[in-house]
């Protein structure tokens, strides 16, 4: 996929949702008004499979601290699993 297909893709993508694939927070873009806080959320392209490259079918878009924490380091179901004990482990009122 040559830069500019993939930049066409991508838009694709906030076309269909502006909601993060990994946590389903609202997803803020670059320009936005935001505290240093809320840059946590800007959109960012995420590799699904990370030894594969930026192709079609391979891509989804996150919130950036989600991207930075997966890093290449751990799968979508991973990272589900860690959401997932955070939310139990959260004190409701």
């Amino acid at each position: 996929m040559t830069d500019q297909e993939l930049v066409h893709h991508i838009i694709e993508l906030l076309d269909e949702s502006r909601n993060c694939k990994l946590t389903g927070c609202t997803m803020l873009y670059d320009g936005e008004e935001r505290t240093p806080f809320h840059k946590n959320f800007l959109v960012s392209p995420d590799r699904i499979n990370s030894d594969l490259g930026y192709v079609r079918g391979n891509i989804q878009l996150v919130c950036q601290f989600a991207n930075f924490f997966k890093g290449g380091r751990y799968s979508d179901a991973v990272f589900q699993q860690l959401l997932e004990h955070i939310r139990r482990a959260a004190p409701t009122d």
